[in-house]
């Protein structure tokens, strides 16, 4: 099955005549361990780049969690269907537990896409996360994207 799997996605890219996407807006999905991060790019000029983004989680143990903010990213096409990015976040998120706890987070970012078509891209992101507030948090993150360009 995997076999299977690879083989088809290596013909796919060998196949795909796709560039870069060159539209001003895109929508996509983060999948970052059981969280799910929903983000929308911006592109502001030819290699620079917004991307606001939120989750909220609300699981059976009664724990609330909500993060909101923004990204800036530089990007760089290595290919027609391979773009790469790198910058900068800044956020805020708050759980609610028996006490609440906000803590505002920024970080660096990079990551990569590949372009299906014009329109969409699949691709995998890493940051740096320094947190400060009510908590101290001080890690790395690491989500698969699926991303939407208009």
């Amino acid at each position: 099955m995997i076999k299977k799997l690879l083989v088809s996605t290596v013909a796919l890219a060998t196949l795909s005549t796709a560039a870069v996407a060159e539209n001003d807006f895109g929508i996509g999905v983060g999948l970052r361990g059981d969280t799910s991060v929903i983000k929308a790019d911006i592109n502001i000029d030819k290699n620079m780049r917004l991307e606001p983004f939120f989750s909220f989680v609300n699981s059976d143990l009664r724990v609330d969690t909500f993060s909101i903010g923004t990204a800036f990213h530089i990007t760089d096409s290595l290919s027609k269907n391979v773009q790469v990015y790198y910058g900068g976040y800044l956020g805020i998120w708050n759980q609610n537990r028996v006490v609440s706890t906000t803590v505002f987070n920024f970080g660096p970012v990079a990551g990569a896409e590949y372009y299906f078509d014009k329109n969409f891209s699949l691709g995998a992101e890493v940051n740096f996360n320094l947190g400060f507030g009510d908590a101290t948090d001080i890690g790395t993150n690491s989500e698969v994207i699926v991303r939407y360009y208009f």
